[in-house]
C-alpha cells in the first residue's frame, strides 16, 4: 500500500503499516503536530503502524481527492440554416450587429438529428469577432454556451451549465467551420 506523501507529511496519515515483506528500512520524514522534540525526525516502523480499520478510509479518502473527474467528450454539428443578422448601421458589417439562429443540430457523423441550438452573437469588432450566448438542446437536457466567435479559424467558448444530465455542466466547447461558407459546424464539447 502507497500513501501520497502529502498526506504523511501533513499528519493526515500518522503512520503507515507496510508488509512483512517489505517491512525493512521503510522510513518517512516525521512533519507537523506528529514530530517530538529530541526525536531524529524518522518515523520507525513501529511508529509506521496504525489500525487496518482506519487506513482503508484514509486511502478511500485520498484517492477520491487526488482522482480527477472524468471528461466527457463529444461533438455535434449545426446546419446553420436560420442565421439572420440584424444591422445596426448602414453598412454591411458594423459594431453592435446582431447575429441570431435557432438551428437543427447533427450526430457526429452528420447523419442523424440529435437536437436544435438557439441563440445570439454580437458583433463586436468589424470583420473579425463577434461575442455570442446560445443554448445546445438535446434529448438529455441542455448546454449553455458563452464566448467569441471569431471570422476566421476555430474558436473555443466556455460551457456555463446546462438542465438534465448537464446540470452544472462546466468545460469548453471547440466551435470549428467545416466549410468556408459557414453552412455547418462542429461544436466539440468537452465537460468536465
Amino acid at each position: 500500500m502507497k500513501v501520497l506523501p502529502c498526506f504523511v507529511m501533513a499528519g493526515l496519515v500518522p503512520a503507515i503499516h507496510f508488509p512483512e515483506s517489505v517491512q525493512d528500512d521503510r522510513r518517512f520524514w516525521k512533519m507537523g503536530p506528529r514530530h517530538k522534540a529530541g526525536d531524529d525526525g524518522v518515523l520507525d516502523l513501529e511508529e509506521m503502524k496504525m489500525s487496518n480499520a482506519i487506513f482503508p478510509a484514509i486511502a478511500a479518502a485520498a484517492l477520491l481527492i487526488a482522482t480527477p473527474a472524468l471528461a466527457e467528450q463529444f461533438t455535434v454539428v449545426e446546419h446553420a440554416a436560420s442565421d439572420a443578422t440584424a444591422s445596426v448601421g448602414k453598412a454591411k458589417d458594423n459594431a453592435g450587429d446582431i447575429l441570431t439562429f435557432a438551428n437543427p443540430v447533427f450526430d457526429a457523423a452528420n447523419k442523424k438529428q440529435v437536437g436544435t441550438d438557439n441563440g445570439f452573437c454580437i458583433r463586436t469588432v468589424v470583420g473579425n469577432a463577434y461575442e455570442c450566448h446560445w443554448t445546445l438542446m438535446l434529448k438529455d437536457g441542455q448546454i449553455t454556451t458563452d464566448g467569441p466567435f471569431h471570422d476566421a479559424g476555430d474558436t473555443t467558448l466556455a460551457v456555463t451549465g446546462g438542465t438534465g444530465k448537464y446540470s452544472g455542466a462546466k468545460g469548453e466547447m471547440v466551435l470549428h467551420a467545416r466549410d468556408a461558407k459557414g453552412s455547418e459546424y462542429d461544436f466539440r464539447y468537452t465537460l468536465k
